[in-house]
Order: C-alpha cells, then sequence, then structure tokens
C-alpha cells in the first residue's frame, strides 16, 4: 500500500484505505494522526497561528485525549516548555510520527495573558510563519495500544511562540488532529532586581577572548560583554558585564545593583546573515535590523524613569590586574523579541557616563517553526569550527 498525502486536504494517494483519519473540523490542519491497524496518514503543513477569545472546552476524537502539562510558574524571561500526552481510550491503534516537532501535530496553539484581562498573548514574529512540508523518510512509527498513552518526545515552548515576558498570571491550550486539550494555568513571575550582595565582585580567572567584547577605555575603566557559548544551544540569551582597569592606578565605578537601571542605551541587531537572499522572504524583511522590544521592553521604557528615581546609587572601587563581573545577567530575550534564531550583535553604555561595551556576538537558539534545517545553524557549525569547539 502507498502512503497518502494531504496537503490541506487536496491530495490523496491511490490505493486501498485503511486507517480512519481523525477530522480537523475545527481547525485548518490536515491529518497527522490516525486510527489504524498498521496503516499511516503523513503529516502535512499547517498554517499561521489564530488564538480564539477565550479557552475552548476540552474535545476528544474516538475516545482518544489530548492532555498537556506544564510549569506552574516561570521568571520572565525563562522558556516555557509544554509536554504533550495522548491517551488512547478507544479499541484501535493509534499512529503518531515521532521524529517531526509538535508543531506540526498541533499548530492550534493558544494562550491568554496576563491576568486578571486575559486578553489573547501577543505572538512572537516568529510565529506566524508557515510550516513547512515534512521530507520524505523523516516519519518514525509510533504511537499508543489501547488503554495506553503516548507522550510526544518533543515539547512546544510556548514562550518560543508568544511574548510572556510581562509577569502576571496566564493560561494555555493546546488544538490540532481534531481533539482541544485541558487548560493549563502559569504565573510568570518578575525578575529579581535587587543584589543580596555587592554589584561588583571580582570574577575568578580570565574571561574567554573569543565571546568576550571590551569596548575603549574610559577614564582608566574598560566594560566589557561576556556571553558563555553553549555547545548544546541555550535559549536563555544572558550577557555578562565585565570591568577592568587599564593602567596603575585604582579606579571606581557607580552602580545602583539593578540591571535594568545601571546599563542603559542597548544596541541589538539581528539576526545578522551575509546572504539575505538565501532566506525566506519573511526572514529577509527583518534580517540584519534591530528586533522589535518585547511587551516587557515597552514596559521598561515607560517606567524606567521612576525605576530610576528610586535606586540608590553606591561606589565601587577596581583594582588594576583584576577583572570584575556584575552581580547578575542581562536577559535580552527579556527584553526584545528574539524569536527569529540566528546570530545578533549586542552592545551596552553604563548609565550616566560614556562607558560602553565592545559588540559582541551572541546567538537565539530558538527551535524555528519550520522543519527543514534552518541557515542559522550553518553559522553555528561554521563558528564553532573557527573557534576549536567540538560539536
Amino acid at each position: 500500500m502507498k502512503d497518502r498525502t494531504c496537503r490541506h486536504g487536496a491530495k490523496q494517494s491511490a490505493g486501498r484505505r485503511t486507517s480512519v483519519a481523525f477530522a480537523a473540523t475545527l481547525f485548518p490542519t490536515c491529518v497527522a494522526c490516525a486510527l489504524t491497524n498498521g496503516a499511516f496518514a503523513p503529516l502535512v503543513s499547517g498554517k499561521a497561528l489564530t488564538v480564539p477569545r477565550s479557552p475552548q472546552p476540552p474535545r476528544s476524537v474516538h475516545n482518544a485525549i489530548l492532555m498537556i502539562v506544564g510549569p506552574s510558574a516561570i521568571v520572565s524571561g525563562e522558556k516555557l516548555d509544554v509536554h504533550i500526552t495522548v491517551v488512547n481510550h478507544g479499541r484501535h491503534f493509534i499512529l503518531i510520527s515521532g521524529l517531526v516537532p509538535s508543531d506540526y501535530l498541533f499548530p492550534s496553539t493558544w494562550c491568554w495573558g496576563p491576568g486578571p484581562a486575559y486578553t489573547r498573548t501577543t505572538l512572537f514574529r516568529n510565529a506566524p510563519i508557515n510550516f513547512a512540508m515534512p521530507q520524505a523518510g523523516s516519519v518514525k512509527r509510533s504511537g499508543a495500544m489501547p488503554g495506553q498513552r503516548h507522550r510526544l518526545r518533543i515539547p512546544i515552548n510556548f514562550s518560543h511562540i508568544f511574548d510572556l515576558t510581562m509577569p502576571g498570571r496566564y493560561e494555555a491550550q493546546l488544538a490540532g488532529l481534531g481533539m482541544v486539550s485541558n487548560v493549563i494555568k502559569f504565573r510568570v513571575s518578575p525578575p529579581n532586581l535587587k543584589p543580596r550582595g555587592a554589584a561588583l565582585l571580582p570574577r575568578a580567572g580570565a574571561a574567554p577572548q573569543f565571546v568576550t567584547a571590551w569596548g575603549k577605555p574610559r577614564r582608566g575603566v574598560q566594560m566589557g560583554a561576556y556571553w558563555k557559548f553553549n555547545t548544546n544551544g541555550s535559549r536563555v540569551v544572558r550577557v555578562r558585564m565585565l570591568f577592568r582597569v587599564v593602567g596603575h592606578a585604582p579606579r571606581s565605578v557607580r552602580l545602583c545593583g539593578n540591571p535594568e537601571v545601571d546599563f542603559a542605551k542597548f544596541r541589538l541587531t539581528g539576526p545578522m546573515f551575509k546572504s539575505v537572499h538565501a532566506l525566506a522572504s519573511p526572514l529577509a524583511r527583518i534580517a540584519n535590523r534591530p528586533p522589535p522590544p518585547s511587551a516587557y521592553g515597552h514596559w521598561l521604557s515607560a517606567h524606567g524613569g521612576a525605576m530610576k528615581a528610586s535606586v540608590r546609587w553606591k561606589r565601587y572601587h577596581l583594582t588594576p590586574g583584576k577583572i570584575y563581573q556584575y552581580w547578575r545577567p542581562v536577559v535580552l530575550n527579556r527584553r526584545y523579541d528574539l524569536s527569529v534564531p540566528g546570530p545578533y550583535r549586542f552592545s551596552a553604555r553604563l548609565s550616566g557616563s560614556h562607558l560602553t561595551t565592545g559588540t559582541v556576538t551572541v546567538y537565539s537558539y530558538v527551535q524555528p517553526r519550520s522543519f527543514n534545517r534552518p541557515l542559522y545553524e550553518r553559522y553555528i557549525d561554521a563558528w564553532k569550527k573557527k573557534h576549536g569547539i567540538s560539536q
């Protein structure tokens, strides 16, 4: 029997039909799962996200229910992975693909918040990009026997789809394959901006040269931006600020310990690609440009003056020959929409001075909402090879 291929219900191959497909009557998604005794209904492309005004009642198909679970709370800027389980209460085996991102199976990803208004949560700019067709050989036969459950290996990261940077209460739901899941509730907590001790402490050892960008010295002090390269791909973009004395005389810097106040005039551009024409048209329009602020970034712009007026400043003395590290990293994906994967260029200035960092290249490792290997991974592999980092 030949596998059947469908694009939004428009195509079917010849052959004897031996499976009963899930009818996606509520969503613009074709069949990605089937009740079968050995037959298979392959995946197809999905559409851009549309979020209803409020959560929908749970819906099962052929005694199969969709269950999701996630953390009850995260800090603004952190990731929120939602794990997916299909529970089979029916009499037939459920066949589900196991080697493709869960976005293909469940493109109807919904989120509301922050509360108490619970309006539809703003989508990040990477979310509306349509899915791509999976390549041949990308599907693994897996599923759930009658009376069993099947947990998908790849969770859906809601923080890569929705702007979850503003603190508050949220609700989320998943739909696809004709099913509607339960509703999960979680809280986004504000970041900790008050140090328990000193805001600046000596760093043990030297900063790695290829991930640290030092700016021009000002009055004997030099500030740098340090980004820890993670070969496994960190989904949260954290940048450390470093200080050192250039010369033989001790110097000092003024800090309050609140990273949102101590560092101003952020410059962030990206994703940076040399060959923009090689990218898809939605990405080509936003490449090599400043990313838009997140909801939290807009809030900082409106309340930065009041926040700055409420802090207490302190002088920190720097000794020549030492490198000093700021107590807390600056989380860039909390301030900006970094949902488009790729390399970004970043620099910052110390508030109330002309002291700036150098321009450091950071990477956003969010999972792209397309199946084919994205172009930015080639840049990462080349970067690892250049700096001698093992794969």
